[in-house]
């Protein structure tokens, strides 16, 4: 009797043909199964249904990112759940029971995750964190996009900007901002002895004058957006995510001014940003922690839900999508092979290791950055992942149920305060 999940690999075959030189789904489905792997086979099977569902329902063009990611999430808990259940009745079968087993295996596979109520296109950021199998922990992090119109699915839309238009038209520098004031001023006195109005002039120029007295109030933040359009360049010309730590070493001021968080940082009010701008600066913290590992595929990944009839979500790693200004679809990789890799303790393609004890200071850090990030987890077992869950800084309440607990009230036991139960007719 062949291994249900075997069966639905061959299906998934069927639905969603692997891309050309890679292996099929089945063939690797098969190889977990043969080589006592069966933790792998849960994860990977788990990755690939609940994107396929996700698209075959939500592939909407006009569905945010925000419903879909937490659809995802709640996916990926069904899907390692009845994953399990059918290793476990494999197991248990007549066929199943007679072959030769590992019992030392790590067979099961628990997703828990954080639920959040966010607004619309607060961002929602995603992060997952994996036990890596060398003691060390795995972690990836994705921003969900969608296209802007059905004939754009091939291109990431990069120019999304945080508060757009709230905060004031800063100049680049203080010099600049001088020689805008004598401009005005040439401009006012010239409009005097014209008899024009000089209202335009004279509000740009009582703003500078605001500006030009809070400058050092402003200054490090500005430095900071100097600094992270100064990386972008260098992602655009080639520059690898391994070397710009060294170049960032040869200028202290500039290695301050792009790590910078909390008060005076560019990612607070009033300053508006480009979203991209503040995933760079995460994905340079993951680039640049001592002691971390950035995989070869990158730990921050950008992944672009995409309409059903288009084909499959696809995913790009951040630094690709920067160099190509989001035009980065034939170097990207199908979002159920990364989110696959990502939550594989085996995987070390994809994703950022660091040490366990780094993990709750690291992941406060990218929390401040992105406050609307939400974190799951998964391990061989459910109390580690609630742990990790707790060191990613989400606290009891945060967390969605597991797939067993009460998520409904009980009838049987109404609250008091809803007064009586309802009852059909003929039966109260």
């Amino acid at each position: 009797m062949p291994h249900p999940l075997l069966a639905l690999a061959e299906a998934y075959d069927r639905v969603v043909p692997s891309t050309p030189g890679s292996t099929s789904f089945s063939a690797m489905m098969a190889g977990w199964l043969a080589n006592d792997a069966p933790g792998e086979a849960l994860v990977g099977y788990a990755a690939r249904y609940s994107v396929l569902t996700q698209t075959c329902q939500l592939g909407r063009h006009g569905i945010l990112e925000e419903p879909q990611t937490d659809a995802l999430y709640g996916l990926l808990a069904s899907s390692f759940w009845h994953a399990g259940i059918l290793d476990d009745a494999y197991l248990a079968s007549a066929d199943g029971a007679g072959e030769e087993r590992d019992d030392d295996a790590a067979r099961k596979r628990y997703w828990v995750h954080q639920s959040k109520f966010q607004e619309a296109k607060s961002g929602f950021d995603f992060g997952i964190v994996t036990p890596f199998v060398d003691g060390r922990l795995k972690v990836t992090l994705f921003q969900a996009k969608r296209p802007r119109s059905e004939g754009t699915w091939r291109e990431l839309f990069l120019g999304q900007v945080v508060r757009a238009g709230k905060e004031p038209a800063f100049p680049v520098d203080r010099e600049a901002l001088h020689q805008e004031l004598r401009d005005l001023n040439e401009k006012i006195a010239t409009a005097k002895k014209e008899g024009r109005p000089i209202g335009v002039f004279a509000e740009r120029r009582n703003e500078l004058k605001s500006l030009q007295g809070r400058w050092d109030k402003h200054s490090a933040a500005l430095a900071q957006k100097a600094a992270i359009a100064k990386i972008k360049g260098w992602i655009k010309i080639g520059t690898k995510p391994a070397d710009i730590p060294r170049i960032l070493g040869e200028d202290k001021e500039m290695w301050e001014s792009a790590l910078r968080c909390g008060p005076g940082s560019l990612f607070n009010k009033p300053y508006s940003y480009p979203q991209s701008d503040v995933f760079l600066a995460t994905a340079l913290r993951g680039w640049v922690h001592p002691g971390a590992e950035t995989l070869p595929r990158g730990w921050c990944h950008y992944v672009q839900w995409v309409n059903q009839r288009d084909g499959a979500p696809w995913s790009v790693p951040l630094e690709w999508a920067l160099a190509t200004d989001g035009r980065a679809y034939r170097v990207s990789a199908p979002f159920a092979e990364i989110l696959a890799a990502a939550l594989s303790s085996y995987d070390d393609t994809t994703g950022l290791l660091l040490a366990h004890e780094d993990l709750d200071r690291f992941t406060g850090l990218v929390s401040d950055q992105l406050p609307s990030l939400v974190w799951g987890c998964v391990a061989n077992r459910r109390d580690i992942a609630y742990d990790l869950l707790y060191a990613c800084g989400v606290t009891q309440a945060e967390f969605s149920p597991a797939l067993g607990d009460q998520v409904a009230p009980d009838l049987d036991d109404p609250d008091p305060d809803d007064g009586p139960a309802w009852a059909p007719p003929g039966l109260g």
